[in-house]
């Protein structure tokens, strides 16, 4: 078994994303989930509400929310094309739509399901888009 081939990947790729298709005209670029900017923010923001995390109560749940729709907004989720929202058609990418979006949870579950599928980032995956 060539251990490279089975699960080396492009590391570029893991940090500026790669662009997937998830609907006839609509595409996302998607960062790998556990990128070194995903963790650090993610550390960072635990470390600064851990108090409040570990309560367990609807308001942590709440901040948890908040929280990862921030990380995934501005470490995962890093563009698209062909979007609408709310009746905006062809929305423009931006960080603060991006939470719009991601306040939405299958499409917060949609965007980190790619994000962490590992055949999207192997290494010797031309770059372009990718299909479902």
């Amino acid at each position: 078994m060539d251990i490279f081939k089975a699960f080396a990947t492009n590391l570029t790729a893991e940090e500026e994303g790669v662009e997937i298709k998830i609907g006839p005209d609509a595409y996302i670029t998607v960062a790998r989930a556990g990128n070194k900017k995903y963790s650090k923010k993610l550390t960072t923001l635990f470390d600064e509400n851990k108090q409040l995390l570990e309560t367990g109560t609807q308001e942590a749940d709440d901040m948890s929310d908040e929280l990862m729709i921030d990380v995934i907004a501005t470490t995962i989720l890093l563009g698209w094309r062909g979007l609408d929202f709310k009746g905006k058609e062809d929305l423009p990418y931006s960080v603060e739509h991006a939470k719009e979006m991601l306040a939405v949870k299958d499409f917060r579950k949609l965007v980190m399901e790619h994000a962490m599928k590992v055949e999207h980032f192997k290494a010797g995956v031309e770059d372009g888009v990718l299909k479902n």
